[in-house]
């Protein structure tokens, strides 16, 4: 009875093993494009039956190694051959492309291939002259630095790819429609740029330079060489001593740049001053030395500020020629004293002031008066004077013959 029982057991085992439906297979493919040449960086993809409780499922990517190929491993647990779903499906993508096919596990080739369609994409990055550059290619998110041909090669699929490539900074961006394989090729026109910083005698200065934000500092002599500039316009930036000067060169035609610096502040010298009718008119020359010199803005007017009688007034001065200029004081007829003080700035900001004091002496019966002003000499009407010293000198010539006659 015994044996009979085990019997039964031992044959249902079998019974239940032959209708065990699990399986496990190896799968190996590979991607190529529309001519056959296998393609590395592919997505690979597979979709199976897991059970017929758990359904179909899809396998966490793969991606084709340089030879083009994955291997994927698929598990079925499915224990009823009716509910067994033995079939397969390889899904294949690369730039922007797809292609898929389906297999059984019972039939299908050794190495699937998938064909999907990509082309070549080389990309070249030179020089006006055709020197291969250095650079940075980048085929959206894919990167790629140019070999010593300044060549870099990509796979991609059929249609519209941003491209951008990378020069010491300097970027560049197209869109390429591919529907074959192609090439395109990207100039970098290379210059030579000197800058010297200069003062306004010509005297080299050690400043700082920057071209697109990139800062540089020149020799002791003012200055800066730039080699194998990527740009046709650059922007260059200048700064002395908090002074800040800005240019945009056009290289094709110009390899070179000036930037002065006028750091010396304008002289007022030649001071003089007369009276006339109620006004003092002031005279000073006027002068921003050196070769580079920043010179005088209109907008910019030489500004005189006296007192009258505690009166604060201004004046403008304008030119008279030889770098001259003048202005009219107001005076009242008590006045006795102006101080007055000229301020004079030029472009680049350097300021200078020279003050003084006109002394005013009006007769009771009107007419003109004398004035002093300090570093300056004196000048007004000056009869008065001339008077005095004509009449001492004639009186001791007199007094000299009348001796003479006694003796």
């Amino acid at each position: 009875m015994i044996m009979k029982s085990a019997l039964i057991a031992l044959f249902f085992m079998l019974l239940l093993c032959l209708n065990y439906a699990e399986f496990v297979e190896t799968l190996s493919i590979q991607v190529a494009d529309q001519d056959l040449r296998l393609i590395e960086g592919a997505k690979v993809e597979v979709n199976y039956q897991l059970s017929h409780i758990q359904g179909r499922i899809t396998t966490t990517p793969k991606y084709t190694d340089e030879n083009g190929g994955v291997n994927f491993t698929i598990t079925n647990t499915e224990y009823s051959e009716t509910n067994t779903e033995k079939d397969f499906q390889v899904i294949a993508s690369y730039g922007g492309q797809s292609a898929s096919a389906s297999y059984t596990i019972d039939l299908h080739p050794s190495v699937i291939v998938m064909q999907v369609p990509a082309y070549y994409l080389t990309v070249f990055v030179r020089d006006q002259n055709g020197k291969p550059l250095a650079a940075l290619v980048d085929i959206e998110g894919d990167k790629k630095g140019t070999d010593t041909a300044g060549r870099a090669v990509f796979r991609v699929g059929k249609g519209t790819h941003e491209v951008e490539t990378d020069y010491n900074g300097i970027k560049k961006k197209v869109l390429i429609d591919v529907d074959a394989d192609a090439s395109r090729e990207f100039i970098y026109p290379l210059y030579e740029l000197t800058v010297k910083v200069v003062d306004e005698q010509g005297r080299g200065l050690v400043a700082s330079v920057a071209m697109n934000d990139a800062y540089q500092t020149t020799d002791a002599k003012g200055i800066l060489k730039f080699s194998r500039v990527p740009q046709d316009q650059p922007k260059i930036t200048v700064n002395y001593m908090g002074l800040k000067k800005e240019y945009t060169p056009y290289l094709p035609n110009e390899n070179s740049i000036r930037a002065a610096f006028d750091i010396t502040p304008p002289i007022v010298s030649d001071l003089s001053a007369n009276y006339h009718n109620g006004y003092v008119r002031l005279r000073a020359k006027i002068v921003d030395e050196g070769q580079y010199a920043s010179g005088f803005s209109e907008e910019t007017p030489f500004i005189v500020d006296y007192n009258v009688e505690g009166n604060k007034r201004q004046a403008e001065m304008y030119p008279v020629g030889n770098n001259f200029y003048e202005t009219e004081m107001q005076t009242l007829k008590k006045s006795a004293e102006i101080p007055y003080k000229i301020s004079v700035s030029d472009m680049d900001g350097n300021r200078n002031s020279l003050s003084g004091m006109y002394n005013l002496t009006i007769s009771t019966g009107g007419g003109n008066g004398g004035g002093v002003i300090p570093n300056a000499g004196t000048e007004g009407d000056l009869t008065p004077i001339i008077v005095v010293v004509v009449v001492v000198v004639v009186g001791a010539l007199i007094a000299r013959w009348y001796l003479r006659r006694d003796e």
